[in-house]
Parts: structure tokens; sequence; C-alpha cells
């Protein structure tokens, strides 16, 4: 039994496909058998609004809406 290149890459590509099928259908089963788990906020932690930090946003500019069309504008006239 004389296996050439083409019967080689052949079986090769059987038992990929194959794996990748086996681990999907592994993946599947495992997915469905898994739970979520959430923990629940009580009412009382709803009601209360926390208060809001924006301090993070300190370093973002304070420029109007739109501002950066004119920079592409610009940027359009001088690439001309």
């Amino acid at each position: 039994m004389d296996l050439t290149i083409r019967d080689w890459m052949v079986v090769v590509g059987v038992l990929l496909i194959v794996a990748v099928l086996l681990d999907a259908w592994r993946r599947i089963r495992r997915d469905r058998s898994a739970e979520v788990k959430m923990k629940l906020a009580d009412s009382e932690e709803l009601s209360v609004a926390p208060e809001q930090d924006f301090s993070m946003f300190g370093e973002l500019p304070n420029v109007a809406p739109g501002w950066w069309t004119g920079v592409i504008s610009c940027g359009l006239r001088a690439m001309r």
C-alpha cells in the first residue's frame, strides 16, 4: 500500500475537520451545562443613586460638539 502526498493530505484534512467538529460539540455541551451566577442587588441599593464621579474626565477638552469637522476639512484642503 503506497500512500502519496495527496493521500496523506486527505487524511490530515479529514482528521482536522473531525477535531474541529469534536471541539465544537464539546464547547456546546459545556455551555449548556454551565450555570450563570449573579449577585442580585437589594431594592434599597437601587433606590439610592450613587454620587457620580466625573473626575476621570478631567483630561478631555471642553470644546463644542463637532469641532473635529473643521479639523478634517482643513486637513483635506491641505492635501489638495
